[in-house]
Parts: structure tokens; C-alpha cells; sequence
């Protein structure tokens, strides 16, 4: 299926809103902070080598596509050019294959990744137009950290881990993938009547986690009810809650095993966090899911912009739903992954951050 890149443009629409009301949401926040962008131009990609990317990100002058319907998890672009360039990272259960990334970002020209799957974390250079595994670390379990969900990095030494966690929302692990330090507790908690089993509070509180080393912040929004977090790990032995957002709760049922069953009427909230050298920016959809009309309706059309220290900036109405965002901070622009409504072909989407201003 083939790609488009196109160039979004800010058109810089203050739009009016309603002052807040009991029930309050993230996007009340941003009152009198809104504006619009809107699509002008596009990029064709060169090859149909995309089938079905559910995650991307940018590696010093590439796009890496992961791919769920590829015999390698990896397509690689050309930035700026928009050129296909090679497939990478081989799907199966045999050395050097994958059977399933949970997530991946770049940190410091070196490409992250983690293979839920296979329960491990690659670190993988690029040399010669080959990524190649600098650090091979497994992530087991112990008497803290039951089992991963989700890991980011913080740096090449330290990793964040959400998951099932016996007291503690987060770990952090060091470089070999041992336990260092636990923190966090989950949105609502302080809230809540009943005392939910640590477990059911994991299955329920997925989302998004995002790092800015040089911010000293870690990130966590919430992708089913209406939460974010921000957290000083200026000192990894005890992190810091420095900021909290936590207005609608996630609704769901209780399965077998502590899992759990989202209800229709729940609020789909963060889609997707990245870290820009100025801002966290979030990808939010703030919709019920009842609301799911079409391929693309689990998705976000709105960029939400925060400081590091958690202050809302602005408030970005997009003209479609968007599943993934990626940050290229060496030209400060920001791409958008989504599937256009009306041809139902994917489309790459680019915001220029040096246009904007807040």
C-alpha cells in the first residue's frame, strides 16, 4: 500500500470554548490554547513496501516503519526523499528474529527496541546501511516486576518498564536488565473506594511512556479514560510526581485472571506520546469508543502540547485520526501516520515545530 508524505501547515484558528464544568477533561486545559492545522502538499514514497505499520520512528536520516504483515518487521525510507531503502529485522523464533515489537524509538542515533515476544531488549547501531545489536538485554521477571507490558528508555542505560508491578506503577531496570528502583502510583488511585488487585489495575492503566533524558521527565498517559502524568527522574533511586492530570476514569468489567473488558462508553485518551527537544506532545483521541465508525476510528485528531514540567500549551485540531506520531529533532518536525477516510490507503503527515508558536 503506498505511502504520501504530506507537509501540514499551521493556520493559527483561536477557537472559543466552554468554561469548565464538573466533569472535567484534559482538553479544558488548553481553553483559548487551540488552534487548526490543515494538509497543503504531499510527498509520494517510492515504493509500495508498507502494508499494515503500526509504529515508526526516525533514525538519523530515515524512517523505520514496523510492519505487522511483513516477513521483517522494518521498512526503512529515506527521510527526506521519501525513498524505500531495505527491509531489517527478520520476524520468527530463531537467533537474531523477532516475534513482536512492543515499541521502538531512537536514542542518541541508535535504534531501541522491544520484543514483547521474545521478552528482550535490543540496543542496534546503524553502520553501513546494517543495524547491528550493540546490547542484547532480557527482561525477566522477580519479585517486583511480574511481567512487562511496556519499556522505554531513559538512556542507554536505564530502561522504565510498565506492567504488572507488585506496589509500584513503574520499575526501572539498568543496563543489563536488572531491577534498580520502583515508583508511581496509577491515576485515580487516591480516588478510588475499593483497593483493586495490583493486576487488574496494570490491565487497566496501558498507555503511552515517554523519556527526555535531558528534561530530567518521564511521561505516562493513560490510553483508555482521560490521564497524564509527569514525573522528575532527576534522581532514578526516587522518582518524583511533579504533575498529574486525572479527570474521567477508565470504565471496564473484571475478566478471568484480573484482565479486563473496556466498556463502550469509556473515554479513548492518549493514542501516542513522543518527546520533542522543546515539548511532550501527545496524539489524543478524548472520544467514547462507542463512537468507532471505521478503519481508522481508533486513532487520535488532536496534538495536545505540554513543557516538561506538565504546563499545557496548546491544543492542535487535526482534519483526520492519526494512529502514531514520530519526532525528528534534527529538523524539529513532527510525522503523523494515519489511514485517509476516504482512500484507505496510509498517509505520512508532517508538521513543521519552527512554524509554531505558543
Amino acid at each position: 500500500m503506498k505511502l504520501r508524505l504530506f507537509l501540514g501547515s499551521a493556520l493559527l484558528l483561536i477557537v472559543s470554548s466552554c468554561n469548565y464544568s464538573a466533569n472535567k477533561k484534559i482538553t479544558d486545559l488548553f481553553e483559548g490554547k487551540e488552534s487548526l492545522i490543515k494538509s497543503e502538499c504531499f510527498l509520494s514514497l517510492e515504493k509500495d513496501s508498507v502494508r499494515t505499520p503500526y509504529m515508526f520512528t526516525c533514525l538519523k536520516n530515515e524512517l523505520l516503519f514496523v510492519d505487522i504483515h511483513q516477513e521483517s518487521f522494518l521498512s526503512e525510507f529515506d527521510k527526506n526523499t521519501g525513498k524505500w531503502l531495505r527491509y531489517s529485522l527478520l520476524r520468527g523464533n530463531g537467533p537474531n528474529e523477532y516475534i513482536h515489537l512492543s515499541n521502538m524509538t531512537s536514542i542518541n542515533d541508535n535504534l531501541f527496541v522491544w520484543d514483547s515476544g521474545k521478552s528482550f531488549i535490543d540496543i542496534l547501531k546503524l553502520e553501513d546501511d546494517t543495524l547491528i545489536v550493540s546490547n542484547h538485554v532480557y527482561i525477566g521477571s522477580d519479585s517486583c516486576l511480574v511481567s512487562a507490558f511496556q519499556i522505554c528508555p531513559i538512556d542507554e542505560n536505564y530502561f522504565v518498564a510498565s506492567g504488572i508491578i507488585k506496589n509500584n506503577r513503574f520499575v526501572i531496570l539498568d543496563s543489563e536488565g536488572r531491577f534498580y528502583s520502583s515508583f508511581g502510583n496509577y491515576p485515580f488511585s487516591k480516588r478510588s473506594d475499593d483497593e483493586e488487585d495490583y493486576i487488574t489495575q496494570a490491565f487497566a492503566h496501558q498507555g503511552s511512556i515517554i523519556c527526555s533524558p535531558d528534561k530530567k521527565r518521564l511521561v505516562a498517559g493513560n490510553m483508555m479514560g482521560d490521564a497524564i502524568s509527569f514525573f522528575d527522574i532527576s534522581d532514578l533511586k526516587s522518582p518524583k510526581l511533579c504533575k498529574e492530570y486525572d479527570y474521567v476514569t477508565p470504565k471496564y468489567k473484571i475478566l478471568e485472571k484480573n484482565s479486563v473488558a473496556f466498556d463502550k462508553e469509556c473515554i479513548i485518551g492518549f493514542i501516542n506520546l513522543v518527546a520533542s527537544s522543546q515539548y511532550c506532545i501527545g496524539l489524543y483521541n478524548g472520544e467514547k469508543s462507542s463512537s468507532s465508525q471505521y478503519k481508522n476510528s481508533f486513532g487520535g485528531n488532536k496534538l495536545l502540547f505540554f513543557d516538561w514540567d506538565g504546563t499545557p500549551l496548546s491544543l492542535i485540531k487535526l482534519d483526520m485520526k492519526y494512529s502514531c506520531l514520530a519526532i525528528d529533532n534534527e529538523n524539529e518536525r513532527l510525522f503523523l501516520l494515519g489511514v485517509d477516510p476516504e482512500s484507505l490507503e496510509y498517509r505520512l503527515d508532517m508538521i513543521d515545530l519552527n512554524q509554531l508558536s505558543f
